[in-house]
C-alpha cells in the first residue's frame, strides 16, 4: 500500500470545493458523491433527483478504515440532502477502524488541518506513511492501534498531531513501527496545544513481540501524561530522537522490554526523569552521545537493583546514574563502569558485589568514578560489599561518599571486604562516612593473601578515639593511620 497517500488526493479535494452548478433549467438535478480514495471507502445514493426531493448518501468505510467527514467540513453519515441544485460531495476516509464512522451533528469541523489524513482504531495491514506537504500529515483522534503482524513506515517530513489528551499510539500484537525522518526533514508528533502544553497527548507504547521497532529522527513533542515513549514489551532502537516535554517521564523501559540502542538522542523539558529502566540490561543500549538537560530529576534511573547473568557496561554521560533499590550484582554478572561515571544510592541501599562477578570500575585521577547518595550526606546509604573471588575485578579511581549505615538498618561500615575476596583497589577515597567503621574485613588472612590494597583513604567515620579509620577483624578492632599506603602495611596492621 506504499504510494496510497499522495497530493493528487488533495487536488482532487480542492477540486471539490471549486465546483461549480448551475441548475437545469428543468427540475431535475445531479448529485455526484465520491470517495478520497476507493480503497478506503465508497458512497452510496448519488444520482438524479427532482427538485425538493431529499438524496441520502452513505459513506462506507472499507476494513481497516472508517469515514472521517465529508469534504466541505460535515460529519454526518448517512447524510440527507434536500435536493436544490446540482452538487458534487466527497467523503474522506482515515486509516484505522473506529466505531462511530461520522457524527450525529451537521457542525463544521473546528479544524485548521481538515485535509489531514485521520489515523484511528486498528491498522491490521502494512502501510507507509508519507509526507503529504501539509503542515500536519495525520492526526490520531483518540488511541490508535497497529495490530497483528502490520508493519506502520513512517516517511521523512510526516507530522502527526494527536487530537486530544487521550492520543495514543499502541503498537501490540506482533507488529512494527517504523520512523525513518532525515536531519532536514524528520518524523514530528506534537498535541493539540504543539509547544504550549506538556502532556497535551498520551504518548506511543510497544506491547509487540516484534524486535524491529527502529526510530532515527523523530521528535516527539509536549506528550507524556504519563510517559511518552514506553515499552513494555518487545525491542526499541533510537537513533538522533528527540523527546521534548513530558508530564512524567521521557522513555520508561519495562522488565520485558528491550531498549538495543539509545544514541545521539536528546531528552529535555520531562517533569520527572528523562529515562526509567526496570531492567539493568538496558543500560547497555546508552551510547555516549546522548544529552539531557531541563529535565525535573535529571538522571537516569534504574528501578530494579538485580545485575544477574550477562555483561552490563556503564557509560559516561551528562547525568547521573539513579539506583534507588540499589545495585545487587549476582550469578556470572560481567560489570564495567567507564570513567568519568556518575551513580547514585538511594536511601538505605547497598552495593553488593557477588562471589563469581567481574567487576571493572576504572576511573583516572582526571575522570574519576563516583558513588554517593541522592541525598549527599553521611550515612545515607549503607554500604559498599565487595564478595567477588575474581581477581580480575578492579576498583581504581573510585570516589565513594556518604556510605556508613549504622544499625539495625546497615552494617557500620562504608565498606566491607567478604571472606573470599580476591581484587585490586586503589587511589579510592571513602569521605562522609556515617558508620562508626570505615572498613570491616571477614577474614584477615584471606585478606592478606588475595586483596591488592593501595592508597585508599577512609574520612569522617565516626568512632573518634584515635583517628579517622578503623578496621574490623572478626570482633577485633584495629586502629590505623588515614591513609593505607600498600597491602603490606595493612597486612602487618591486622596480624
Amino acid at each position: 500500500m506504499k504510494g496510497l497517500f499522495r497530493k493528487s488526493t488533495i487536488l482532487i479535494i480542492s477540486a471539490v470545493f471549486a465546483f461549480t452548478s448551475c441548475a437545469d433549467k428543468s427540475d431535475i438535478y445531479t448529485i455526484i458523491a465520491g470517495s478520497n480514495n476507493e480503497a478506503m471507502g465508497i458512497v452510496t445514493g448519488d444520482g438524479n433527483f427532482r427538485e425538493g426531493s431529499e438524496a441520502t448518501l452513505v459513506a462506507e468505510p472499507k476494513p481497516g478504515y472508517h469515514f472521517a467527514f465529508w469534504a466541505d467540513g460535515k460529519r454526518k453519515n448517512p447524510r440527507k440532502i434536500t435536493v436544490t441544485k446540482n452538487m458534487v460531495l466527497m467523503a474522506i476516509f482515515g486509516i484505522g477502524e473506529r466505531p462511530n464512522n461520522g457524527g450525529d451533528d451537521e457542525e463544521d469541523i473546528v479544524n485548521p488541518d481538515s485535509l489531514a489524513i485521520s489515523l484511528s482504531g486498528t491498522i491490521s495491514e502494512s502501510i507507509t506513511l508519507e509526507d503529504r506537504g501539509l503542515a500536519v500529515d495525520y492526526i490520531v483522534y483518540d488511541r490508535l492501534t497497529i495490530g497483528g503482524s502490520a508493519t506502520v513506515s513512517i516517511e521523512p517530513g510526516v507530522t502527526i498531531k494527536f487530537a486530544n489528551l487521550m492520543g495514543n499510539i499502541t503498537v501490540a500484537d506482533n507488529a512494527t513501527l517504523n520512523i525513518t525522518g532525515t536531519a532536514p526533514n524528520p518524523v514530528v508528533f506534537v498535541g493539540k496545544t504543539d509547544d504550549i502544553d506538556t502532556g497535551s497527548w498520551h504518548g506511543i507504547e510497544l506491547n509487540t513481540t516484534s524486535t524491529a521497532n527502529n526510530w532515527k529522527y523523530a521528535t516527539l513533542k509536549n506528550g507524556g501524561s504519563g510517559c511518552v515513549v514506553s515499552v513494555r514489551k518487545g525491542s526499541l532502537s533510537m537513533e538522533s530522537c528527540t523527546i521534548d516535554g513530558s508530564e512524567g517521564n521521557g522513555l520508561d523501559v519495562w522488565e520485558e522490554g528491550c531498549v538495543t540502542k539509545i544514541e545521539d538522542c536528546i531528552f529535555k523539558n520531562c517533569k520527572q526523569s528523562p529515562i526509567l529502566f526496570d531492567n539493568n540490561l538496558n543500560l547497555n543500549a546508552l551510547g555516549d552521545k546522548n544529552d539531557f538537560f531541563n529535565n525535573g530529576e535529571n538522571y537516569i534511573w534504574s528501578r530494579s537493583k538485580d545485575f544477574g547473568d550477562g555483561e552490563y557496561v556503564f557509560r559516561k554521560m551528562t547525568v547521573p546514574y539513579l539506583f534507588t533499590e540499589g545495585i545487587e550484582a549476582g550469578g556470572k554478572a560481567k560489570i564495567t563502569i567507564e570513567p568519568g561515571v556518575k551513580i547514585l544510592m538511594g536511601l538505605e541501599t547497598k552495593v553488593v558485589i557477588g562471589k563469581d562477578v567481574l567487576f571493572k570500575a576504572v576511573g583516572t585521577a582526571s575522570d574519576p568514578i563516583s558513588f554517593q547518595g541522592d541525598n549527599d550526606v553521611a550515612g545515607h546509604w549503607d554500604v559498599f560489599k565487595i564478595e567477588t573471588a575474581d581477581k580480575n575485578s578492579i576498583m581504581e579511581h573510585c570516589f565513594i561518599t556518604g556510605a556508613g549505615l549504622e544499625p539495625p538498618y546497615g552494617q557500620d561500615c562504608a565498606l566491607f571486604i567478604g571472606e573470599s575476596c580476591a581484587m585490586t583497589m586503589k587511589n579510592c577515597s571513602f569521605t562522609k562516612v556515617g558508620a562508626d567503621f570505615g572498613a570491616t574485613v571477614y577474614s584477615a588472612e584471606n585478606f592478606a593473601k588475595n586483596f591488592k590494597f593501595e592508597k585508599v583513604t577512609f574520612k569522617d567515620a565516626d568512632y573518634k578515639d584515635a583517628s579517622d579509620v578503623y578496621v574490623v577483624v572478626g570482633y577485633g578492632l584495629v586502629e590505623g593511620g588515614s591513609i593505607f599506603d600498600n597491602l603490606e602495611y595493612l597486612a602487618n596492621m591486622l596480624k
